[in-house]
Order: C-alpha cells, then structure tokens, then sequence
C-alpha cells in the first residue's frame, strides 16, 4: 500500500496499482469558499462563451486580423435571404471590420465586383460607404463555382496591403 499525494489537496491511495479515494474533511468555511470561486469561474466561462456566440461573431467568429477580404457569393439565393445577408454583413462591418485597420468586399459575380479596387483603411465614412454599397446588392446568379474561385483570386491580387484573411459569405449547397 503506498500514499501518494495529487497536488496538494487531495491525497489518493494506491493499493496493488489500484487506486482509491480518500475521505478528506474540510472545514465548510473552505468549502464554500471554493464553491464560491467554481461558481465565479462557470458564470465567467458562460458570460464569454455568450460573447463569442453573438452578434456578428456568430458569422466569422472573432476577426483578430487587421487586413481582410470579405468575399461574397450570394447568387442563387432568395430576396429574403439577401436581405438578411445584407443585415449580417453590415453588423459585421460595423462591429468588427470598424476596429481592424483594412478591408474590400468582393462580390462573386461572372467578373468579380470589388468595392474599392485595393484594401481601403477603415474610417468612419469607409465603413458607411461600404454599407451603403452592401445596401444596393442585389440577387445575380452565380455562373459557375469557377465565379468564387475567381473573386478569391482577384482578392489575391492586391498588393498594397498584406492580407492576413479572406473571409468568404457564401450559399451552402444543401442536401436534398
């Protein structure tokens, strides 16, 4: 029989390799105690994993690059579904994009349809403008899945900032 020691609170005992708990006895003063901070921690967990699943980070999840590319392939999709992609993009355009320091939408299309011709420095009006130019999209049906890959490319192109991520909006095929 052998007592080992698992950190410095809670002792097991190890009879032929066979492991057994021991009954500790605590004073409840500590017990509540270390309720208390367990409790602390759980409310803390859930209040940042109801931060990171809200909003616009339930879209692309927490944007932590400061130059993207937001591609967007919205062919085939209902006016109602454009509709709620425009309200998507715009609050991440206004909650995210508006802390990084550089971005361009690219629209998928038979040729691709940049915002601005090269990434633009996020202000106040680029982040309006670009809302704005989000606002007026509306439905064209995506030629091909060769459409995307050409938007990514075009994306790829500019060279007047160092992308750090392309994020792409898209339709998912669904199974039928």
């Amino acid at each position: 029989m052998e007592l080992k020691s698992v950190g410095d609170t809670c002792p097991n005992m190890s009879i032929h390799g066979l492991f057994a708990h021991v009954n500790l006895t605590a004073k409840s003063e500590l017990i509540y105690q270390f309720v208390e901070h367990l409790t602390q921690a759980v409310e803390s967990y859930k209040q940042r994993m109801d931060w990171l699943t809200s909003k616009s980070r339930q879209i692309f999840g927490v944007i932590l690059e400061q130059c993207i590319t937001i591609v967007l392939d919205v062919g085939g999709i209902l006016e109602g579904e454009l509709d709620l992609c425009r309200e998507a993009l715009t609050m991440v355009l206004q909650e995210q994009v508006a802390h990084i320091t550089n971005f361009n939408i690219i629209r998928v299309s038979q040729e691709p349809v940049k915002w601005q011709e090269n990434a633009t420095p996020v202000t106040k009006q680029s982040i309006a403008a670009a809302i704005s130019w989000v606002e007026k999209l509306t439905i064209e049906l995506t030629v091909s899945k060769v459409s995307c890959m050409d938007a990514l490319l075009e994306a790829g192109k500019d060279k007047t900032r160092p992308h750090q991520a392309l994020m792409v909006m898209a339709e998912l095929d669904q199974p039928k």
